[in-house]
């Protein structure tokens, strides 16, 4: 019988760390968004991972990184080839420290809570961009902030956000003023540049696990912080 469940249950480290505990042998699958993550364990350790274009280690600490989704572990004793030569515990440790590195990083920089989107005429320039980048982009969604990508990325934080000043510069992303904050529920796109009524959205970041919420706010809209959206609820 499979193992399933979401990552509101068990984070990627716990899972991993039980599966080591346990000496399990299998295959970890992850779903997170429109991504899908494969990591194969034997007798509890790592021994290979692909997410999207990353493999071995990097796709690790990229899954390591997610903070939301769905797992499932299917049992399998079939031998599996070991490309990644490291211990699991090795790799949760070096995920913390990357973390812990990027919190720091993090707090030294002030555009950190801008959101990318894709600019409309990088469809020719898309090809022709090195793997680093190509991993940037795939998380730009005109949804993730600046932050959220490169620490989800799974790259060092200095030079993921190299990557992404590039991408700027090169007219393949682009600051968007829109953000997305959760409402009764209900996922809604807000824009900074609508003020109707007196209704605003002041989006707000747990830092514990960076998710967004919502709250009314009825104070004037030059006090607003560089998170805060405005907009009026239909109906």
């Amino acid at each position: 019988m499979a193992l399933t469940g979401t990552l509101d249950d068990l984070t990627c480290a716990e899972l991993l760390q039980m599966l080591n505990l346990g000496r399990k042998s299998g295959t970890l699958v992850v779903r997170s968004g429109r991504h899908e993550a494969t990591i194969h364990v034997r007798e509890g350790e790592v021994v290979d991972a692909v997410m999207s274009n990353l493999e071995g280690v990097d796709a690790v600490y990229r899954v390591l990184a997610l903070t939301g989704g769905e797992f499932e572990f299917l049992r399998c004793t079939d031998a599996m080839p070991r490309a990644i030569t490291g211990s699991t515990e090795s790799l949760i440790l070096e995920a913390a420290r990357r973390w812990d590195e990027w919190s720091q990083f993090e707090d030294q920089i002030g555009e950190m809570n801008q959101v990318l989107r894709v600019c409309a005429g990088a469809t020719e320039i898309i090809p022709t961009l090195d793997t680093t980048a190509k991993t940037i982009l795939d998380l730009v969604d005109a949804r993730r902030d600046i932050a959220t990508i490169v620490r989800e990325s799974g790259i060092e934080p200095e030079e993921a956000l190299r990557v992404v000043r590039a991408l700027i510069a090169d007219h393949v992303v682009e600051p968007w003023a829109a953000a997305q904050v959760s409402w009764a529920g209900e996922q809604v796109h807000v824009d900074p540049a609508v003020a109707r009524g007196d209704l605003r959205i002041v989006v707000g970041v747990n830092n514990a696990n960076r998710r967004p919420s919502a709250r009314r706010d009825p104070g004037p809209a030059h006090d607003l912080e560089p998170r805060t959206a405005e907009a009026l609820l239909a109906g």
